[in-house]
């Protein structure tokens, strides 16, 4: 299914989803694209991608798409899991963390990580959202 959403359709899916604290915010750089396919094909194959929506924007979205991941498949336990199993540590203490960006070493890829999390927190109007930025999963 597709929707088509005008911007404050776009701000108010957003402060629902990321209010609710239910749902991941996946945001991978070009050349981090490969872990959100393999995030997708891992927790959320066959009637469980109805939890994973992808939300594109071009000229709107800085990077010009993202995707929301509902927790009840993919869980903290489960991604600290996943992430362990390729070498990488995803601490299970602290606050709960919902953004997850997933970034290259590529200056360019740093600057759209540093413009889609302004972007976000402005769609989001300065809700204080808890960030945890990836470097390295999957590198």
């Amino acid at each position: 299914m597709v929707n088509l959403l005008a911007p404050e359709e776009l701000q108010a899916l957003i402060k629902e989803k990321c209010g609710s604290r239910e749902w991941w915010v996946l945001f991978a750089t070009p050349d981090m694209a490969s872990v959100i396919s393999a995030i997708e094909a891992r927790f959320y194959k066959g009637p469980a991608n109805a939890d994973f929506e992808m939300v594109m924007g071009f000229g709107v979205v800085p990077g010009e798409m993202f995707f929301f991941a509902h927790k009840r498949r993919m869980t903290r336990q489960t991604l600290h899991s996943w992430a362990k199993g390729r070498g990488v540590a995803i601490p299970l203490a602290g606050p709960e963390q919902d953004i997850l960006i997933f970034r290259g070493p590529d200056p360019e890829g740093q600057d759209a990580a540093r413009e889609f999390m302004s972007w976000l927190r402005a769609m989001y109007s300065g809700s204080g959202l808890p960030v945890r930025i990836s470097n390295d999963l999957l590198n």
